[in-house]
């Protein structure tokens, strides 16, 4: 497990907040919404891009617990959807690396 899924799975979040981002993130494509979640084109690095979507989704979870008025839920939403796809779509490539070796041919076939 990365640095970043362990993360991802100690988030504590209310289980409605995390409904709506796991069923956002079945529509998220990172070409129309990373810059915009974002704020700017996205830098090419995953692990950045992990990176900022982390802090950005702590400061906004700050905001909720706070009950500060300038919290919005549709953006913490969007946040943490992105999220969720982008780490997501590492786990998946990191699978398809493993299953790609050679010692990982042999032991499967």
């Amino acid at each position: 497990m990365s640095k970043f899924q362990n993360r991802l799975s100690n988030l504590k979040r209310p289980k409605i907040l995390i409904k709506a981002a796991k069923i956002a993130s079945q529509t998220y494509r990172r070409s129309r919404d990373l810059s915009r979640v974002l704020g700017y084109s996205h830098p090419a690095l995953n692990s950045s891009i992990h990176q900022q979507l982390f802090d950005l989704e702590h400061s906004i979870n700050q905001k909720r617990r706070l009950g500060d008025a300038s919290y919005d839920l549709k953006t913490h939403v969007q946040v943490l959807s992105a999220l969720l796809a982008e780490v997501s779509v590492d786990m998946q490539s990191a699978d398809h690396t493993k299953l790609s070796g050679t010692e990982a041919f042999f032991c499967t076939t």
